[in-house]
């Protein structure tokens, strides 16, 4: 959050891979209110509920590699 609250302008966009909970995305959303937003959330019981939580968020259902793991 820290890092987030020196670099990101209120117009900022962002991406928040693997987003999960949003507890990152929260930061994103609320220090760049004017920013496009992306979460990506595989899991599709978190990605519904990014969206129920974050409206103004475009949240993508599908993982970013094609295997499991980091």
């Amino acid at each position: 959050m820290e890092v987030m609250e020196r670099l990101l302008a209120p117009d900022a966009s962002c991406v928040d891979v693997g987003a999960n909970l949003g507890d990152i995305l929260e930061g994103m959303v609320t220090l760049a209110p004017r920013g496009r937003h992306h979460a990506f959330e595989p899991i599709p019981h978190l990605a519904a509920r990014l969206r129920r939580d974050f409206p103004g968020v475009t949240v993508h259902e599908v993982a970013l590699r094609d295997r499991p793991g980091i």
